[in-house]
């Protein structure tokens, strides 16, 4: 399924996208969703093979305030 949506272009964006369909042969609403799956792609790719990221979640600390006091509790000087 498809959503229309209407966007407000700079005129390069528009140049770029009119370029990018002549390219493509095809629409410029197709080339803007592959350029978007293309972004959304590399974006996951990313995502997912970043080691730091794979350990989110994965831990409990024992804390209700982690986010807040992330350094104090990683450093020391902590009152727990």
């Amino acid at each position: 399924m498809k959503l229309r949506t209407q966007l407000l272009l700079q005129p390069a964006h528009h140049t770029f996208l009119k370029r990018k369909a002549l390219e493509r042969n095809s629409s410029i609403s197709a080339a803007l969703r592959d350029l978007l799956d293309e972004k959304m792609s590399e974006s996951k790719a990313v995502t997912e093979n970043d080691p730091v990221l794979k350990l989110v979640a994965k831990y409990a600390s024992g804390y209700s305030d982690t986010s807040r006091r992330s350094k104090e509790i990683l450093y020391g000087n902590s009152s727990r």
